[in-house]
């Protein structure tokens, strides 16, 4: 997100928010950096440090949804973002016409490049969450999934990333089963929403992208997100991930059979968000052509021998 996009909150329009959660004590604030769709402030306060974020996109309704989500985690004992509840009893409150929400503040850093104890970590972690039944209201398809590439494939046609993009879907309909099992997922299991300090994975973040679909699918975003080394997967970093998720959950062999599908269909996703989002809705030329490294991505895994696949599920 471009500076310019995101809602720039001064001294006043922070008290005035805090005020509203019956906190009444600012010491300091800060934005805080990336954030894709959101902007984010860190806030300290007399009373305790907490992080503000004003969602830049979805509407209240939908931002609602997460809010709810966030409360059924964490009555699951699922450590995510724990949300701050204002004097009249509400998750959300609104600024400018945005929703926002304030959240206890989380210590640790984000890396990008995971230890193998931060993989097992976080596969673990992953099988926990599939583990946790769907909540009704959650979207039943994920937002920038097959069911939305048709977004650009039919209006714009001479782009050669949506040629392409055509290609990859068709390939990817054709050979994902509408059987597969489903679960509740993360749908954005990238390095810069995990949380981590001292070699120890602290939440899971922004799950905004939240859905019941194929559980499949995110664990191949996750290799996609915190497995890549020289522009290709890492064999060794993926292996920990995923016999850490294997510990804990039973995939089927149908389901093993597609993680190379599903890791394709990853980086494909990433690249049609990454695509649309800086052509499209936020148009920045510094981040124009981005989408590149998911697009070659997609095509090095695709490349690979199946077996280097199924070997991940080897004792």
């Amino acid at each position: 997100m471009s500076s310019s996009q995101r809602t720039k909150l001064n001294h006043v329009n922070i008290k005035y928010l805090l005020s509203l959660f019956g906190i009444c004590d600012l010491v300091e604030f800060s934005i805080l950096k990336g954030g894709s769709e959101n902007t984010n402030y860190y806030i300290q306060t007399g009373s305790g440090i907490f992080t503000l974020t004003v969602c830049e996109d979805k509407s209240f309704e939908d931002f609602s949804k997460l809010a709810k989500l966030l409360s059924f985690l964490e009555k699951h004992s699922f450590y995510s973002s724990q949300l701050v509840f204002t004097l009249k009893g509400e998750n959300l409150v609104i600024h400018d016409d945005k929703p926002v929400m304030l959240k206890k503040y989380l210590a640790g850093e984000i890396i990008e490049n995971f230890s193998d104890q931060l993989l097992v970590q976080l596969g673990a972690r992953i099988s926990e969450l599939h583990h946790l039944p769907a909540p009704d209201d959650v979207p039943k398809s994920f937002r920038y999934g097959l069911e939305s590439f048709y977004q650009l494939t039919e209006e714009i046609i001479d782009h050669p990333f949506v040629k392409w993009l055509s290609l990859k879907s068709r390939y990817l309909q054709e050979n994902i089963p509408h059987d597969l099992p489903k679960a509740l997922i993360h749908g954005d299991l990238f390095c810069d929403n995990i949380l981590v300090k001292e070699n120890r994975l602290i939440a899971i973040m922004d799950f905004e992208e939240a859905s019941s679909y194929y559980r499949m699918f995110d664990i191949g975003m996750a290799i996609v997100g915190t497995c890549i080394k020289d522009h290709g997967i890492c064999f060794k970093k993926a292996k920990n991930l995923v016999s850490s998720y294997c510990n804990k959950q039973l995939l089927l062999t149908m389901e093993k059979e597609r993680l190379q599908l599903f890791a394709i269909y990853g980086a494909t996703a990433t690249a049609f968000w990454r695509f649309r989002q800086h052509h499209i809705i936020h148009k920045n030329i510094l981040l124009h052509d981005r989408y590149l490294e998911m697009k070659i991505l997609a095509d090095k895994i695709a490349s690979y021998p199946a077996a280097k696949f199924l070997e991940l599920f080897d004792n």
